[in-house]
């Protein structure tokens, strides 16, 4: 019975932290479907949809401010990064246009041990930053 006694709490520590790991990585889940979601959009070219209403639409789904989501298209000739979309590249180039869609996110685990989140590259406050990104080549 004593052993047990010494057991418990290390037994109860990590199940503590297996539930908040699995919060975390479900919540990282949420952000990458939210993500793949508005890139789905953008491809698709839903009618009436602008990347203003697509990124507070993003957002929405995210559960995070609008400002946490970055939506960023590019052209790459000869997977150089050009610096606008409607460039184009000489006939022999390789031509890529790219649209990306990023979103940032916290996870505040619910059992707290500051000394191992800071260990494990926690903010002072507590949480855990987060981030998505999707992308996809669309020429």
């Amino acid at each position: 019975m004593i052993e047990f006694a010494f057991a418990a709490p290390v037994l109860a520590m990590v199940l503590v932290n297996a539930i908040d790991l699995a919060e975390g990585l479900a919540r990282k889940f949420e952000l990458e479907q939210a993500s793949y979601r508005a890139l789905e959009k953008i491809t698709a070219g839903t009618v009436g949809a602008t990347m203003d209403s697509i990124r507070r639409e993003a957002a929405a789904v995210a559960g995070e401010d609008e400002t946490n989501v970055t939506i960023r298209s590019w052209l790459e000739c000869n997977r150089v990064e050009q610096p606008s979309i409607n460039g184009a590249c000489t006939g022999t180039e390789e031509t890529a246009r790219f649209v990306s869609v990023t979103i940032r996110g916290y996870y505040k685990p619910k059992f707290t041990a500051s000394i191992v989140s800071r260990a494990v590259g926690a903010s002072p406050n507590g949480s855990f930053p987060l981030r998505a990104t999707a992308t996809m080549r669309v020429q």
